[in-house]
């Protein structure tokens, strides 16, 4: 849990990650989400497809609970303003709703667009089975800002498959 993941060592996080074969989210096994009218069966199938390209949050934490990273286990996000400003580790952007964690660079989403105009913003990590292990890491200030200036996605195709 010290400084930065070189690599190799995200390399084999992520195929370790794999071997494990960590469970899909469904809506059945996200207790965060409400909703102000239930989802029809036809919109919970599209959601369940939606949500299977992600892992089920790993939290830690009773009274407040923290998501933290599935590869490296830093915080990501508590819900409260003032911890998440101090501890998150999420970087990206918050608009566009894809971003990484800055110690291991696993991908994240946390803005997210759900059928029946609904939405979501919490932090979702990709499922091990999506997350290229072979990508160079090192996403730093200047390529973040030269993709905002070409306006390509953080991640995009390059870490998702």
């Amino acid at each position: 849990m010290g400084g930065r993941v070189t690599r190799t060592e995200f390399s084999a996080r992520v195929l370790a990650m794999r071997a494990d074969k960590p469970p899909h989210l469904t809506i059945g096994g996200f207790k965060h989400l409400s909703w102000r009218s239930a989802p029809t069966p036809a919109e919970r199938v599209t959601i369940n497809r939606y949500l299977s390209q992600f892992m089920v949050p790993v939290l830690k934490g009773d009274t407040l609970p923290v998501v933290t990273c599935p590869c490296c286990g830093a915080h990501l996000y508590s819900g409260s303003e003032a911890i998440d400003a101090i501890k998150s580790q999420f970087q990206g952007g918050m608009g566009a709703g894809e971003g990484y964690c800055d110690r291991c660079i696993y991908p994240v989403k946390f803005v997210h667009t759900l059928p029946g105009d609904r939405s979501l913003s919490y932090p979702l990590a990709y499922h091990p089975s999506r997350v290229r292990a072979d990508v160079p890491l090192g996403i730093g200030p200047r390529e973040i800002a030269a993709r905002k200036q070409r306006r390509a996605p953080y991640i995009g195709q390059k870490w998702i498959m």
